[in-house]
């Protein structure tokens, strides 16, 4: 038996550009960093071929660093999945999830001092729910915004899924609050004139800025009806069915366990992880035990014992046994009635069943009770 989870890898080589470079032959000019990960950085770039006042001439380019550009079974076939997500786009009929998934705007690879760099061209996007969620007080957000969270997630995994696509990381650090706050591109260069460029300190590289949005976890259901978040970072996405290509699996809170015994992604991976966060999100807290990442998973013994969790938290059948309706009373979760808490144990429940043919699809979750309601846009 092999197994593919790797806890550390070795840094790449990332993007050294800096502000005011040129990609693609001048067309794109680097303004600030957005954000960083462990194969990428992100950075907020102008296009030149876009002339007037629209927002369209602001873009985020990801680009990727030298190792995850050279390894074709790494984060560079995120290029390939994110096209088969514009060719659904594209397709007859109305399909809302597709709506929820990045939209690739372009790609080429840009050669640096370093090497090449495939870069991935997309809307501008904000921060994540997860930097939402920890700017709450008790690390949790209310029940209608988790509400439509999910359902928007939900509906990118019913598109994708559709495609043969398993995203393999589905977190709240991939979700993105659309960029909503700077529709009217005046307010995002006032934004970028108010906030200039902080670098490291002792150091000649830019900080991480990332654009804020209008939301906090005090917004109304009301407000909260208008906010839109995508799921991003295909960076470690397969093909339904076949081989475990990359050398990372997801964040071993939302892996499921069958995932790391039998590397071969299906559907069911990703509805596991939905639920996972659906708890997290309300309650503020992780449903499993947390797993130290940084230790090296590489024997069948400790992939093992972590299966083993299963007499805990699971009964005979494979129902997960932790998530009764009493639990998530006990957390007194605002905005939750009593209805609702039924609902949303059954939701996470049918979600993480141990059992992967068990788990409903993405399809017949979104006709869930607990989502009765929910806005999108």
């Amino acid at each position: 038996m092999t197994f593919n989870y790797v806890a550390t890898t070795i840094p790449d080589i990332h993007f050294a550009g800096g502000i005011g470079a040129s990609l693609k032959d001048g067309r794109y000019t680097v303004l600030r960093k957005l954000g960083q990960g462990e194969t990428s950085t992100i950075w907020l770039v102008s296009d030149s071929y876009v002339a007037g006042d629209t927002i369209h001439k602001y873009h985020a380019a990801k680009i990727l660093g030298v190792k995850a550009t050279s390894d074709p079974h790494g984060p560079s076939r995120e290029r390939d999945f994110l096209q088969l997500c514009n060719e659904r786009r594209h397709e007859e009929g109305f399909d809302e999830g597709a709506g929820y998934t990045t939209l690739l705007l372009d790609s080429f690879e840009h050669v640096g001092v370093s090497g090449r760099h495939l870069c991935l061209i997309s809307p501008v996007f904000s921060t994540s729910v997860a930097a939402l969620r920890d700017a709450s007080p008790d690390k949790r957000l209310p029940v209608h915004m988790v509400r439509n969270i999910v359902y928007m997630a939900l509906s990118a995994l019913k598109s994708i899924h559709g495609m043969g696509i398993v995203h393999c990381d589905v977190k709240p650090d991939n979700m993105l609050f659309t960029n909503d706050l700077f529709t009217d591109p005046t307010k995002l260069e006032a934004h970028l004139s108010q906030n200039p460029v902080q670098m490291v300190p002792g150091a000649q590289t830019p900080e991480s800025q990332p654009l804020p949005h209008g939301w906090t976890h005090e917004t109304s259901a009301d407000e909260s009806k208008t906010m839109t978040i995508v799921l991003t970072d295909f960076g470690d996405a397969e093909q339904v069915g076949g081989p475990h290509l990359s050398k990372m699996l997801s964040t071993l809170d939302f892996c499921a366990n069958a995932t790391l015994l039998y590397p071969e992604h299906e559907p069911p991976s990703d509805i596991w992880a939905l639920g996972h966060l659906t708890f997290e999100l309300l309650v503020g807290r992780s449903l499993l035990d947390s797993i130290d990442a940084a230790r090296q998973l590489s024997t069948e013994e400790e992939q093992l014992r972590r299966e083993g969790k299963g007499e805990k938290y699971f009964d005979q059948d494979g129902n997960l046994n932790c998530v009764p309706a009493e639990l998530i009373s006990n957390y007194n979760i605002a905005g939750l009635e009593d209805g609702d808490i039924t609902k949303v144990s059954d939701f996470i429940r049918a979600c993480m069943h141990l059992d992967l043919e068990q788990r409903p699809s993405a399809a017949q979750l979104l006709e869930h009770s607990f989502l009765e309601g929910a806005s999108s846009c």
